[in-house]
């Protein structure tokens, strides 16, 4: 392996000489703490070129294979999957079947989240030197798309990690993953140096370096001078100074595909959103148009729909009617007083909508539904609280949170709408038909079947019972200097693969 040193220091970006003798990729993050060295709490490692998965999301909603060579879908309970030829981790140790299957028993031990998307009775078994079968005593149709989710299935050598034990600092360096990229420094800065042996080919660059949170201002001062390369997730109004920067670039995520979205979740257990027509009164009043290209600048899509509209089975249904919703809200009781606000029984039509309040978009959006629901008689609080994880601590009506763009769909609808999911809210979201379809599209593989469920429980949730909804549609704005000016944003956090180099 080649080797690379870094040094950071009270807030500063630091070029060390070191650095300069090879091709080093410096990246920054405003939103990630960086804990790539642990397979349980770090899933982004991904994005880095660290670590892989078995499969991959595509922006259409399926997959594609990644480290398999080919998944396989032999009968309703059954699936062999094949992994890729000659894939080693980084430690040198071969990724065959007993090890895969050595990985996956690991995340099911240690785990809860996987454990809850994967059938109980799930067994994976190695029926071949690179083949491993899983079987289950029910259907499964979302294995793939399961396995391309980096908080599910991510691999790394699991006999490496338990050896480690609580130790989690003995992993860096270790090389338990299978990406170009190997940790060998996590101290207040990821070091990551190139795995010459791996099996796409010879990393285009000798080492990357990534650093967060930093903040926003002194990351884009940074570029400018030379001392980062690339900053992502950068916040939308950092354009227009980008803009007068020479030699920065600001990478529009327009011209990205989509996988994330401002999701607003509303709390049907209480009132005002307990009755159904002000839930349809709120998604009918919000003007999206309005939310994606100027409140955002163009930078975002037009949230038209539950899913995004590459999907075969998305719905252009969610829209803009001021009229439905004032005549919705007039049904319901709430009746406009002398200063154009709506109360009912002496109770105002107000809604307390909380947000992370460190997302600088959640707090553009958040005053652009204040200011647009104004006009239907609506008092709108925006509440920036430190995480939405906890929300059920505060006291909220409804809250947005940037999530990703419902894949798989039956994930994210069990999730928000199943009487189980973790986030429909003490289980208020109690909608008969929904939970039907729901518990029918796990276990569904006739695709036509599938898009007639997923059809109907759009029109359920967007045009008759509303509990969540979009925003706008999102991916991750990067400011890059100008040697990656022309730089692609991968799909689904992917920043950089083995590939990605300077521009000549």
């Amino acid at each position: 392996m080649r080797r690379v040193a870094t040094l950071i220091g009270a807030g500063l970006f630091i070029l060390v000489p070191a650095l300069a003798q090879g091709q080093v990729l410096r990246i920054a993050s405003t939103n990630h703490n960086l804990e790539a060295a642990n397979p349980l709490s770090f899933a982004n490692s991904v994005g880095y070129g660290v670590a892989e998965m078995l499969t991959r999301a595509t922006p259409d909603g399926g997959y594609e294979p990644w480290l398999l060579e080919t998944i396989e879908n032999i009968d309703d309970l059954t699936w062999v999957m094949t992994l890729r030829p000659g894939i080693t981790f980084q430690n040198g140790r071969p990724l065959d079947a007993e090890a895969l299957v050595d990985t996956i028993t690991h995340r099911l031990e240690t785990a809860p989240n996987v454990r809850s998307v994967i059938p109980a009775s799930a067994r994976f078994e190695a029926t071949g030197a690179l083949e491993v079968t899983f079987t289950a005593d029910v259907p499964f149709p979302s294995l793939p798309n399961q396995l391309a989710q980096a908080t599910n299935i991510l691999v790394y050598d699991a006999q490496a990690v338990r050896e480690a034990g609580d130790d989690t600092n003995a992993l860096v360096g270790a090389g338990i993953y299978t990406g170009p990229y190997a940790i060998v420094g996590n101290d207040g800065l990821l070091t990551l140096e190139a795995y010459e042996d791996y099996w796409q080919g010879e990393p285009a660059l000798d080492g990357v370096t990534v650093q967060g949170p930093v903040g926003a201002d002194s990351a884009m001062l940074a570029v400018q001078n030379g001392e980062l390369d690339m900053v992502v997730f950068m916040p939308l109004e950092t354009r227009h100074v980008v803009a007068t920067m020479p030699g920065v670039h600001f990478i529009s995520p327009a011209e990205s595909p989509l996988f994330r979205a401002y999701l607003v979740s509303l709390n049907i257990a209480e009132a005002p959103f307990d009755d159904p027509r002000v839930g349809l009164a709120l998604l009918k009043g919000i003007n999206y148009d309005e939310i994606a290209n100027v409140v955002f600048g163009g930078q975002y899509r037009v949230a038209e729909g539950l899913f995004p509209p590459e999907y075969s089975w998305a719905l252009n249904n969610q829209r803009t009617d001021v009229d439905a919703a004032n005549a919705l809200l007039d049904e319901a009781g709430w009746v406009r007083g002398a200063d154009g606000f709506r109360s009912r029984d002496g109770e105002p039509l107000e809604f307390i909508v909380v947000y992370a309040g460190g997302l600088q978009d959640l707090n553009l959006a958040s005053l652009a539904m204040l200011d647009q629901l104004r006009a239907l008689g609506w008092r709108v609080v925006p509440t920036p609280v430190e995480s939405t994880m906890g929300t059920l601590a505060h006291e909220w009506d409804a809250q947005i949170i940037s999530a990703v763009a419902t894949q798989p769909a039956e994930l994210f609808l069990q999730r928000y709408l199943g009487p189980d999911g973790d986030r429909n809210w003490e289980g208020a979201y109690d909608n008969a038909e929904m939970h039907a379809l729901i518990d029918e599209l796990f276990v569904t593989f006739d695709p036509e079947r599938r898009h007639e469920i997923l059809e109907r429980a759009q029109q359920i949730l967007i045009e008759e019972d509303p509990a969540t909804f979009n925003l706008a549609y999102v991916t991750v704005p990067m400011v890059v200097s100008d040697a990656y000016r022309d730089l692609a944003p991968g799909y689904d956090y992917k920043f950089i693969d083995w590939r990605t180099a300077p521009q000549e």
